[in-house]
């Protein structure tokens, strides 16, 4: 299979027990957080029969052949699979997030959130007929006569109707149903809730249908870059679409490159083309670059608080479909290459038009939205190609943007009326329905954000409401800060969360993995001209990322096809032919990158775990991801149909945090390995040194960040302290680096390699 088999794993993937402190946490872990500490957090296993791992390791093989480097003196792990320990909840007393979000709350949360999406983020709406001031007008906008942000009166919410019985669920196999934005909803300014999403239809996949569906996804983009939101139009029709061969083809802005290229090529037409030039290098100095911004289909917005989606109506006004000139867009795109020629003859103008065709090219495949359209397609192909679909095990599609499902949840309390409710209640379970999913999949990320914690909640209760567990990712960047340092307002809403009975439906993964190569000579070749997509400046932003939930729904699939309804969670746990890439470090050696955005260590993937979270791991020396644990947000194994244990019941909101820990209550709980077995983690990590060295609190300045803040319950906060506090946290994403430097983040994966 060209797509890759699934691997088994060493062992079962046993659940763990939510603990309350990181001192109780790091007395299980051992004092170096090394062989017995990463026992102690992903679980041990015993054998396996007929699998030796002292073979597999022997002679002078070192585990660094098998396993991820070091990223700031950590030891990378891989290998088995992974326990589900996790601390519980912090914090007691007053438990209705009411009072949590009342008063002066609501002042540190927006400042909490105003530092994520800042004003320029969210500009006024252009009056009708005019072109975007701005490249983030292109997002979602607040439209004229929105009304005033809506109270909320249960931030959780609620679900008023009642509980299908399990009878009425008629699962005889099992049923994918997978949410992502497949068309570019958010891009086009298309927002659908209630009972016109509820009505969105369900799309099969399989494999021998992926290339159909994926043409009945084509859509049109109007593609915002730079600082006045001018707009290139892309047409997609199917999955060859996405290729630069084809977009060469069929972008119009690349005909014009081309065309002024041949000009100057001809002795006559030269001296014309050279005077165009110098015009347009004096017009356009600024070089275009894809917005910071990430997709509002793929993405949950970050900078706006529960109340306040309601205000995202879409783009009534057709605002987000309006082309710049193609002479204008040909003029912006080679201006900047002409300023930085070094002379102005012929050939170093030539030179200058070929720099500007790979940058336009760029422009295109690195724009959040485009890039947003291609990994869901791709993933689409991933999936039907590594899940063999049958008629017991199917995938349906919905196409619905991260932004519609934000505002369809957050329109009212009672989650009885959200479309998202309706749409796996009402028609599934009918009398003519096929039945409920057994599981449920959103290729949309989150932030660890009060807000985005509320949105989870409520998933969190559809989830439970219909007895099928939801996986979805949550981006790395908590991983810059400990649990421990998290601002009160985050620590309050996400603990508050993690206390819920619902959050057992819930399951988080991070970080992302590589979908596809970049373009270039030696990796992925492009034929139109000559191109390299990679660049240093633009780095992991400019790469082709998953969403981690396709390994998930990869496993699980796995899983039923061997075992059926006697399937168990840990019988799968890795994939292989996982995309990589090389890069040289700074001191000129060819390196390859991990499969994942972050190299996940020893004790980061102990901030990933502790955190409620899936950690999905890169293993060095080989093309294969693993999935560190299915533990779900509550701490203990993901509930779902492998798991025989009845839904929770039904709690009235407010809803309390489950009371903490103390360090003596703490226990381990280390499920007995399955007959399959596995290799012995202890021999899988031996010699694996201790990675004490890290830092202790995240980021080196969080100490100035958090200086002047009060107590760990003074949720009120100081706005400054709190903008201080939440810099880290930028909805605009990362972009390339204004000084053509290198990417911080690459910079940063490549320290630890």
């Amino acid at each position: 299979d060209a797509g890759g088999a699934p691997d088994e794993p060493a062992g079962s993937d046993p659940a763990g027990t939510d603990t309350n402190t990181d001192a109780a946490l790091a007395a299980l872990l051992g004092g170096n957080d090394g062989d017995a500490g990463l026992d102690a957090l992903l679980g041990a296993v015993d054998d396996a029969p007929g699998s030796d791992l002292d073979a597999l390791l022997t002679g002078d093989d070192d585990l660094d052949a098998l396993l991820a480097g070091t990223l700031d003196g950590d030891t990378a792990i891989g290998g088995d699979d992974g326990a589900s320990l996790s601390d519980a909840p912090d914090g007691a007393g007053d438990t209705d997030l009411d009072a949590l979000l009342a008063g002066d709350d609501d002042a540190g949360l927006d400042a909490l959130l105003g530092a994520i999406g800042s004003d320029e983020d969210m500009p006024a709406p252009a009056a009708e007929g005019e072109a975007n001031e701005t490249e983030d007008e292109m997002s979602a906008i607040p439209g004229d006569g929105a009304g005033d942000e809506r109270k909320v009166d249960q931030p959780f919410g609620f679900i008023s109707a009642p509980r299908p019985a399990p009878e009425d669920l008629r699962r005889t196999g099992f049923r994918m149903a997978i949410f992502g934005d497949f068309t570019g909803r958010a891009a086009r300014g298309l927002i659908e809730t209630g009972d016109a999403l509820a009505a969105r239809r369900a799309i099969p996949l399989d494999v021998d249908t992926v290339e159909e569906v994926i043409e009945g996804f084509a859509t049109d983009l109007v593609l915002p870059v730079g600082p006045d939101g001018a707009g290139i139009r892309v047409s997609l029709k199917e999955l060859d679409a996405l290729h630069p061969d084809e977009l060469f083809d069929n972008v119009e802005i690349f005909a014009g490159i081309s065309g002024l290229r041949q000009r100057l090529k001809s002795a006559s037409l030269a001296p014309a083309a050279l005077d165009q030039l110098r015009k347009w290098g004096e017009a356009h100095g600024q070089r275009l670059a894809p917005p910071r911004r990430k997709s509002a289909g793929s993405s949950v917005p970050a900078n706006l608080k529960l109340g306040a989606f309601q205000q995202l109506i879409g783009d009534s006004g057709g605002r987000l479909t309006q082309a710049s000139p193609i002479d204008d867009m040909v003029a912006r795109i080679i201006g900047p290459h002409v300023v930085e020629a070094p002379n102005p003859d012929a050939a170093a103008m030539l030179t200058a038009v070929d720099d500007a065709l790979s940058s336009a090219m760029r422009l295109i495949l690195h724009h959040p939205e485009f890039q947003s359209v291609e990994a869901l397609w791709r993933s689409l192909d991933f999936l039907a190609r590594r899940i063999e679909t049958d008629t017991k095990l199917t995938i349906d599609l919905y196409d619905v943007s991260a932004e519609e499902l934000a505002v369809d949840l957050a329109a009212g309390d009672d989650l009885s009326e959200s479309g998202l409710l309706k749409l796996l209640a009402d028609r599934p379970l009918g009398e003519e329905g096929p039945g409920g999913y057994s599981a449920l999949f959103g290729l949309y990320t989150f932030e660890e954000t009060p807000p985005h914690a509320e949105l989870l909640a409520r998933v969190a209760q559809v989830a439970a409401h219909v007895d099928a567990p939801f996986f979805t990712a949550i981006s790395p960047g908590f991983l810059d800060v400990a649990k421990e340092d998290r601002h009160p307002l985050v620590a309050k809403a996400w603990d508050t969360l993690r206390g819920l009975p619902e959050a057992a439906y819930l399951g988080i993964a991070s970080p992302r993995f590589l979908l596809r190569r970049p373009y270039g000579q030696r990796t992925e070749p492009v034929d139109a001209f000559d191109f390299e997509e990679f660049t240093e400046s633009e780095g992991l932003s400019g790469m082709l990322w998953a969403n981690p939930v396709l390994l998930v729904a990869v496993l699980l699939g796995a899983g039923w096809s061997k075992h059926g309804k006697e399937m168990s969670l840990g019988s799968v746990m890795s994939i292989n032919d996982i995309p990589f890439h090389f890069v040289r470090d700074r001191h000129g050696d060819q390196v390859a990158l991990p499969h994942t955005e972050r190299n996940l260590t020893t004790s980061k993937v102990r901030d990933v775990v502790t955190r409620g979270f899936q950690p999905v791991l890169s293993i060095r020396g080989r093309d294969e991801i693993r999935l560190g644990s299915f533990q779900s947000l509550a701490g203990e194994e993901i509930r779902g149909r492998w798991t025989g244990v009845p839904m929770p019941p039904k709690a009235p909101p407010p809803v309390t945090p489950a009371a903490a820990a103390r360090p003596a209550d703490i226990e381990m709980e280390i499920a007995a390995p399955g007959d399959d077995g596995g290799a012995d983690l202890d021999a899988l990590l031996a010699g694996l040194g201790s990675d004490a060295g890290e830092g202790e609190g995240g980021d080196a300045d969080l100490d100035a960040l958090l200086a002047g803040l009060g107590g760990a319950d003074d949720t009120g906060g100081d706005d400054a302290d709190l903008d201080a506090l939440l810099a880290g946290f930028d909805d605009a994403g990362t972009g390339p680096s204004d000084d053509g430097g290198m990417d911080p983040e690459l910079a940063a994966l490549l320290e630890g390699l």
